[in-house]
């Protein structure tokens, strides 16, 4: 919801809060997975909503070919996702504190894979570009691009997240 149309640009500094307290819960392996579809559908299928209608008009296509190949791409874009879940979730069966410190640059190998490994990448909604509008953010990306943006966001996540539930306001230091 930080990303255009709706343009919520603040939800991003907290949007992953929940998920990395899921994380941080330990599930089984097997909810993980469960966790990190729902994580992708949300993330990508929200971001990308638009693709089914431009596929349908200007495709040509069936309704029903139209979603599948959406959800196929929804699919693919959660698989590069899915390292940052599965080590998070692994760092945190060692220390909570370590998966925080470690999660803003799990997410931003995430986005380099993304970018970098399919066909000339898939640069389209890394978490980065939700925070267009603030030039006061943004004007970090001089030093290290969007990537910085992106880990600035999750490491705001993730400072929120221990605040909050972990009871104080340095868990990463412990």
């Amino acid at each position: 919801m930080s990303f255009p149309n709706l343009a919520l640009f603040p939800l991003a500094w907290i949007g992953l809060v929940p998920y990395l307290y899921f994380l941080l819960n330990k599930p089984s392996w097997p909810v993980v997975l469960l966790g990190h579809g729902i994580l992708a559908l949300a993330y990508f299928g929200g971001v990308l909503f638009w693709i089914p209608d431009v596929l349908i008009l200007y495709g040509g296509l069936n309704w029903l070919v139209a979603w599948v190949l959406f959800l196929l791409l929804v699919l693919l874009l959660g698989l590069f996702l899915l390292p940052f879940s599965l080590m998070v979730r692994w760092t945190a069966g060692q220390s909570s504190g370590l998966a925080l410190l470690s999660a803003p640059g799990f997410w931003v190998v995430t986005e380099l894979c993304r970018n970098y490994w399919m066909v000339n990448g898939f640069p389209w909604a890394l978490l980065g570009y939700s925070q267009y509008p603030y030039s006061w953010i943004t004007q970090i990306a001089d030093l290290g691009g969007v990537y910085l943006v992106s880990l600035l966001v999750v490491a705001g996540n993730c400072a929120l997240l221990g605040m909050l539930f972990l009871n104080s306001l340095r868990p990463i230091v412990l």
